[in-house]
């Protein structure tokens, strides 16, 4: 984690994680600039109990992938690289934790705004990532969404955003992504059209502005007309009814976003 008031802000996430591996089978290995680390579950005489052991030892100035068990793909790494090499996940599980990083699986369609990039891949509807890393799937976020800024993450990278703040991202970023790609215009008004409450447009009367007003007013009349939109608490009251017949026009019950 970034803070100090928060857990994990010191460096506990690294020690959880390897102990969640091992504990799984897996083998766990790093190798920095000038030391190799092996992470091992070693029986500590004190408590009588395996407890996570680091065994460190000096880098070699050649890495011998054969005689290290090493993939191949390492034969290229440098002294000024460091490396974790994890072996023992099975094809399922790599295929699924691939996903969730985004240098691995990069989005075939996505919009980079200022705030961060709009996935919109249906692979990604509802993944809420972190600087190109999977945190959760949030139900409330219909499109895939990549958070540039600095997130506070606890120990077990979870968010620690209230609703109000991503609604605030997640609602600026939809109306940056339409300004940075006008051909998203009829699929936000899908967004904003539908009865379904959701982050991407729960701050939309605060982020759009009056360009992006007028292209969505614009699809409005293109698909109702000289229709006047009304909300559905309006539509059967008085006031409605005044409306309809001073302008002699019909009206329509669209979405409280919309």
């Amino acid at each position: 984690a970034q803070h100090q008031d928060v857990i994990g802000s010191f460096g506990e996430g690294l020690k959880v994680g390897a102990v969640a591996l091992l504990r799984k089978g897996l083998r766990l290995r790093m190798f920095t600039k000038a030391e190799a680390w092996a992470f091992e579950l070693e029986v500590d005489p004190t408590f009588g109990e395996r407890v996570l052991t680091v065994v460190v030892a000096a880098r070699p100035a050649e890495l011998d992938l054969e005689m290290e068990g090493l993939p191949a793909s390492l034969a290229e790494l440098t002294w000024q690289d460091t490396a974790t090499v994890l072996e023992g996940v099975k094809p399922h599980e790599w295929a699924t934790l691939s996903h969730r990083f985004l240098f691995l699986s990069p989005p075939k369609e996505s919009v980079r705004t200022e705030v961060g990039r709009l996935l919109l891949d249906p692979g990604h509807a509802g993944d809420f990532f972190v600087r190109g890393v999977w945190i959760n799937t949030d139900p409330d976020i219909m499109a895939g969404v990549d958070l540039f800024g600095d997130i506070r993450l606890d120990r077990d990278r979870a968010a620690v955003l209230k609703r109000s703040d991503l609604q605030h991202q997640v609602s600026s970023m939809w109306v940056r992504a339409v300004h940075h790609a006008p051909e998203l215009k009829a699929k936000y008004y899908e967004l904003l059209a539908s009865d379904k409450q959701c982050s991407d447009t729960a701050l939309a009367d605060l982020y759009c502005d009056e360009d992006t007003a007028e292209a969505l007013a614009a699809i409005f009349r293109q698909q109702h007309g000289d229709a006047i939109p009304l909300s559905a608490k309006d539509s059967n009251s008085a006031k409605a009814g005044q409306i309809r017949s001073a302008l002699a026009t019909s009206t329509i019950v669209c979405s409280q976003a919309l």
